[in-house]
């Protein structure tokens, strides 16, 4: 599960004292980042929509993808950001349901590169358009959660960036 406010993490750790198996539940460090509301128990959340690009996320990078999302916005692309709040076992179903028509697909994560969901969303979405932005192959040092994500281009300025440069490539 990942939660991507604190009113999530709540409700999760409430439901996943009477789940059945093992639950994982991935809340990366630092507090909630301009999202405070409670989608739980909703497995897929479509949070802006659009029709030009779709931004899959989950946990905590739902701010840096709705700040993307917001300048893209100012550039005249509408991104749909669609959240996961469970990436295993994915939502599939949901998901796409939730994408609609959207082709071109950025899948933003806040993992080493090949350690997350975005080759399986690759795979599974097979018939779209899909790149997977992640915090890439090399150590990552300590720092400032923003200069970081500066760093590995996913603040929303960065993603605004590679976004429409993925949309002039494709297009």
């Amino acid at each position: 599960l990942c939660p991507g406010s604190t009113a999530e993490l709540k409700q999760m750790l409430v439901w996943a004292i009477d789940a059945q198996g093992p639950i994982a539940i991935r809340y990366p460090r630092g507090v909630d980042r301009g999202f405070e509301d409670n989608c739980w128990p909703d497995l897929v959340k479509t949070h802006t929509d659009g029709e030009s690009v779709a931004i899959i996320t989950y946990g905590t990078m739902l701010s840096n993808a709705l700040d993307a999302a917001a300048q893209l916005d100012e550039c005249g692309v509408k991104a749909k950001v669609v959240r996961l709040l469970q990436v295993a076992p994915l939502p599939l179903d949901e998901l796409v349901h939730q994408l609609g028509d959207v082709r071109h697909v950025v899948v933003l994560e806040e993992v080493q590169q090949g350690s997350g969901i975005g080759q399986q969303l690759a795979y599974l979405l097979k018939d779209r358009s899909i790149t997977c932005l992640d915090l890439g192959a090399d150590f990552v040092t300590h720092g400032k959660l923003h200069e970081l994500y500066r760093e590995r281009g996913l603040d929303g300025s960065s993603l605004k960036n590679t976004i429409l440069e993925v949309l002039r490539n494709e297009n």
